[in-house]
């Protein structure tokens, strides 16, 4: 018998020396702690998914982590306030489904995530809003690859309007006003027909081919990562 990776004697000698010895626990008592702590788990993880998927804004992410050897992915759904884990062995769809999170999740729900792009799919209503500081790595390792400055205007121009947004918070303004809104996307054009400019004039088709996805993807989805732009109640980063 083992819990999880831990064989259960392990458990007995942690156990045993946590308590100093006064907590010696038979294998079959440990087994059938094991079986029913997660069967009484079961309808605390409903509760929690429950009230994960009232929220009006949560995050989501996963990570690659080791299950008997194997890769396997563990997914946090949350924010500040709560936190739902899963533990998968592939990192697809199938997971997210079973998961039962984010089909649960209606049009008035706002989520979070560092651009995974099997949220935009129609099986799903929620509106997608992406990560900036995953866009500023992005971003930078851009920079340091390519030498190009576009990618350093980005960073500039990000910066310091969410500086400008915080301002305005601590000032009681509840959203930029529509001609700082209008400045930041004439700027952010800008910056992206410079993107095309100096992509288009490299020779370096390894470091361009790479660029040339991220500046696509800056088109495709800016609504989404710029929508603190227009709403001050959503966030930047999911990083904090």
């Amino acid at each position: 018998m083992n819990t999880g990776n831990v064989p259960i004697n392990k458990v007995r000698t942690i156990l045993s020396g946590l308590t100093e010895g006064s907590l010696v626990l038979s294998e079959g008592y440990i087994a059938k702690l094991q079986c029913r702590a997660a069967k009484a788990l079961q309808s605390f993880l409903a509760e929690l998914r429950g009230a994960l998927v009232q929220r009006r804004l949560i995050y989501w992410d996963d990570t690659v982590i080791k299950i008997n050897t194997a890769r396997a992915c563990l997914r946090f759904y949350g924010d500040e306030q709560i936190a739902y884990y899963a533990a998968h062995l592939h990192k697809d769809r199938k997971g997210l489904d079973e998961d039962r999170v984010l089909q649960c999740l209606t049009e008035d729900t706002t989520v979070m995530h560092d651009h995974n792009k099997v949220n935009y799919n129609d099986d799903y209503c929620f509106q997608n809003i992406e990560c900036n500081q995953h866009l500023q790595w992005d971003r930078q390792k851009n920079s340091d690859d390519s030498g190009h400055t576009w990618s350093t205007d980005l960073k500039t121009l990000v910066s310091e309007t969410i500086k400008s947004r915080k301002d305005a918070i601590e000032n009681k303004k509840e959203e930029f006003t529509d001609r700082q809104k209008k400045k930041f996307y004439k700027k952010l054009d800008k910056i992206l027909k410079k993107a095309d400019k100096e992509n288009g004039s490299d020779p370096n088709r390894y470091y361009t081919d790479n660029e040339a996805t991220l500046i696509r993807r800056i088109y495709r989805y800016q609504d989404n990562y710029f929508a603190w732009v227009e709403n001050f109640e959503l966030p930047t980063t999911d990083n904090y």
